[in-house]
């Protein structure tokens, strides 16, 4: 069983949107982010699930990557349409 913002549960809730969308995201996750509390692994969800909603509405992509990485003992979160 997994938290419910997991780095796993994060790639469930991007296959919905994918379905939802048509818009193929590409993820990659250190898995490092699993290990951080709870309330920083949800701050990140809630934010990658804004960056998606800002593609889905301004970009007219058709595709998207999201990353989430350890870089200097620092989360950090990108995207690329």
């Amino acid at each position: 069983m997994f938290s419910p913002v997991s780095s796993q549960a994060f790639e469930r809730y991007i296959e919905g949107f994918s379905e939802l969308t048509k818009i193929e995201v590409k993820t990659r996750f250190n898995r490092k982010l699993d290990g951080l509390p709870y309330e920083m692994q949800r701050t990140l969800l809630r934010i990658a699930q804004e960056v998606l909603a800002n593609v889905h509405r301004h970009a007219q992509a058709s595709r998207v990557r999201v990353a989430g990485r350890f870089i200097a003992d620092r989360v950090h979160l990108f995207h690329q349409r």
